[in-house]
């Protein structure tokens, strides 16, 4: 091999390396500018995040100073507006409590000689509530003035099926005389028989409490 030769092969080796260099010099430039522009765009999120929350801060605290302004001019009012509603809610319950009203029945089958006798305790309790004679009607009933202020009234009356009116009627048809068979018919008998000659009587009880009857 000549000297030239040698010489051109060692110019070609050093311009391959110089190339190989610049390359990676490239290269290492382009992932410098692919770093920097990540970056970059990490940056400006969190820039943008950061002025999001702070916005959302002013905005919520400003909302407050102004609610809080709003209360302090209108407290006067915002007071009354209250105070007028509470009462007025308070008022509405205490009348829808009046309102309801709860009934029961009992049946009774009097022992003999007493149904007249039950008929006119009937007919006291309901005197007392009419009269607002709380104190009394508690004592009679052996119940608490308030459950005696609950009560609205007291009724009773005879209580007969139709079955049991059937077999009234045909034992009053076999103790009857023909002429008296004629004159009361089933309609008008039971119209002119006294309410101490039946079996059964319906006691209703209303009242404004639900568990005041347990106690009657």
């Amino acid at each position: 091999m000549t000297k030239d030769n040698t010489q051109d092969q060692i110019d070609k080796n050093e311009d391959q390396v110089d190339k190989k260099l610049e390359d990676k010099k490239t290269s290492n430039q382009d992932y410098e500018i692919d770093l920097g522009q990540v970056f970059g765009k990490i940056g400006k999120g969190i820039i943008s995040m950061f002025t999001s929350l702070f916005d959302l801060a002013k905005f919520l605290f400003l909302q407050i100073v102004i609610f809080s302004l709003f209360i302090k001019k209108n407290a006067l009012k915002l007071a009354i507006g209250t105070a007028i509603g509470l009462i007025f809610g308070i008022a509405l319950q205490y009348y829808s409590s009046l309102d309801k009203k709860y009934e029961s029945s009992m049946t009774l089958s009097p022992n003999f000689g007493s149904t007249l006798q039950l008929y006119k305790s009937v007919e006291m309790f309901q005197s007392l509530i009419d009269l607002k004679n709380y104190d009394a009607l508690a004592q009679k009933l052996n119940i608490s003035k308030e459950d005696a202020e609950s009560l609205i009234s007291f009724e009773v009356e005879p209580f007969l099926s139709n079955i049991e009116k059937v077999k009234a009627y045909q034992g009053f048809l076999r103790l009857a005389d023909s002429i008296t068979e004629t004159k009361f018919p089933f309609d008008d008998y039971f119209e002119n028989v006294s309410v101490i000659d039946y079996g059964y009587h319906i006691i209703t009880v209303v009242s404004r409490k639900e568990n005041v009857f347990k106690q009657l």
